[in-house]
């Protein structure tokens, strides 16, 4: 069975990384750490939010309280290479997309920790993703939005995802819960929206 399946994708582009790089060149020790220590920060978080999101599971389990779904991963996978980092899922729902959004913000924040930002954008589509190893029309999607739509530091959301996921008032109203909106896109807007309790 082929492992090219419809995923909900996260193209994340971290901002000013070329020039963070470019300081490499002065054989600067200190630069070199700087940029190994964010690298590894990022890289980190989203399987961090993944274990700590299990445990949740087993102790709803343990509790006998746990309905499907409850902080469900999704099969969450993710790949980083250079200022990219990808985060895709398998199902694609309001509660998927939050959490999508949620480790967003994770990254976001410990980008922050580095003086450091990110744009991105979320879309769907055909993928195969195996750890690093992803290729697909989901991806290309996901880039081209970020590179021509993203224009400052936010997460936006496809008009794809918007129309499959937000198409009546009720998925509104609790999008709004965990995203922004101008004319053009929802977005997740880690400055002014917080994301505490939403975890």
């Amino acid at each position: 069975m082929s492992e090219v399946k419809e995923r909900l994708v996260l193209y994340l582009d971290i901002l000013g990384f070329t020039q963070l790089i470019e300081k490499m060149r002065t054989g600067e020790a200190e630069k070199v750490e700087e940029i190994l220590k964010l690298y590894m920060s990022v890289s980190t978080c989203v399987p961090k939010h993944v274990e700590w999101l299990e445990t949740l599971q087993e102790r709803f389990k343990e509790l006998g309280v746990y309905k499907e779904g409850d902080h469900d991963t999704y099969g969450v996978e993710q790949c980083h290479f250079s200022d990219t980092l990808v985060i895709s899922m398998t199902t694609i729902s309001l509660e998927a997309l939050r959490t999508l959004c949620i480790m967003a913000n994770r990254v976001m924040e410990h980008l922050g920790d580095y003086k450091q930002t990110c744009r991105g954008a979320i879309d769907c589509g055909l993928l195969y993703h195996k750890g690093n190893q992803i290729f697909g029309t989901g991806l290309i999607d996901a880039h081209f939005l970020e590179d021509n739509c993203g224009i400052y530091p936010r997460v936006i959301i496809s008009p794809r995802v918007q129309e499959r996921l937000f198409s009546d008032l009720t998925n509104q109203n609790y999008a709004q819960k965990f995203l922004s909106r101008d004319p053009d896109f929802w977005y997740v807007d880690y400055v002014g929206k917080s994301f505490q309790g939403l975890d």
